[in-house]
């Protein structure tokens, strides 16, 4: 089984996980959000994940296990908590 990532956020906290997904046989990232489209389609372009203007919209439109946040942290408690009500893990 190969776990569905999303990430939410699409700065340079985010592109570090580009290199630690190439390396892993049984995850993916499968999305990215972020608020600034093209900086999340620019993401979404090097992993080939969809990508959505924000976590809830992601959330709608892509099939995840986990979220990763990668926000400024006074936003990280929403969005974790939209994910948990997801029924999503999160990092």
């Amino acid at each position: 089984m190969t776990l569905r990532f999303g990430l939410v956020g699409a700065g340079g906290i985010a592109r570090s996980y580009v290199d630690v997904f190439a390396e892993v046989d049984d995850a993916r990232i499968a999305g990215v959000a972020d608020p600034d489209e093209n900086a999340a389609r620019a993401l979404g372009a090097v992993l080939g994940a969809r990508t959505a203007p924000s976590f809830a919209t992601l959330a709608e439109t892509v099939e995840l296990d986990a979220v990763i946040i990668c926000t400024p942290p006074d936003s990280h408690p929403s969005i974790a908590f939209q994910a948990i009500a997801a029924g999503l893990g999160v990092l």
